[in-house]
């Protein structure tokens, strides 16, 4: 479960509620508490800096990039890329096969996957020189982010969504989606009895109807039916 409140929708939080949802998307392991923190204390620690240098203040932005550069969160941003790169094709992945569910198309999981590490892709990203077998070892390890990073490749944005509430909705109603989709031959597209990273419900309550344009959806998508 998310550690959101309703104070996390608020505007004035809206950096350090998606600094947290990036750390849970990047270490989307229920373990991995430890490399989710770090990852959260390098995005305060540039923020600091950045409105050190803003704005100016008690904090000198030299003295807090010696800081920052003392410790091994540094060395966190090389890998924090790759595996937003990583997480973006598993995002993509699910994203596709909901929409094949939806529209009847006949696929394999196994010719799923392989879209996500075709050779264009491959050359386009460079971080993302992986193979089938790797990128099925990613799909697990992503896993419980599967609906944030589905709606993330939906949502089509870089790394800050334009609105963190509609964002939130959107993963919500594809994480239903995604837990009740069977694919002939495979049989259900997660596991029965994998935990995601869900909304609280009483949070839950609060996420606005999802708004979305007939002018959004790609061409001849069906996800426009299932955010309605």
């Amino acid at each position: 479960m998310l550690e959101l409140t309703a104070a996390a929708l608020a505007p004035h939080l809206a950096a350090a509620t998606n600094e947290y949802l990036l750390s849970v998307k990047t270490w989307p392991q229920f373990g991995q508490a430890r490399q989710q923190t770090r990852l959260r204390e390098s995005f305060a620690v540039e923020r600091q800096i950045a409105e050190a240098e803003a704005v100016g203040g008690a904090l000198q932005p030299e003295l807090a990039r010696r800081a920052f550069r003392a410790t091994d969160l540094q060395a966190l941003k090389d890998e924090f890329l790759q595996r937003q790169v990583a997480g973006l094709r598993v995002g993509q992945y699910f994203y596709e096969a909901i929409e094949g569910s939806l529209t009847g198309a006949r696929f394999t999981v196994a010719e799923l996957k392989q879209r996500q590490v075709r050779p264009e892709i491959r050359r386009a990203l460079p971080a993302f020189k992986i193979g089938a077998s790797t990128f099925r070892d990613l799909e697990r390890e992503f896993r419980p982010a599967a609906h944030l990073w589905a709606a993330h490749a939906w949502m089509n944005f870089d790394l800050v969504p334009p609105d963190i509430a509609e964002y939130l909705a959107i993963s919500e109603v594809i994480a239903d989606q995604l837990l009740s989709v069977h694919i002939k031959q495979y049989g259900p597209l997660l596991p029965r009895g994998t935990k995601l990273w869900r909304v609280p419900a009483s949070l839950r309550a609060l996420l606005p109807p999802v708004p979305i344009a007939v002018e959004q959806v790609p061409p001849g998508s069906k996800l426009l039916e299932l955010l309605r």
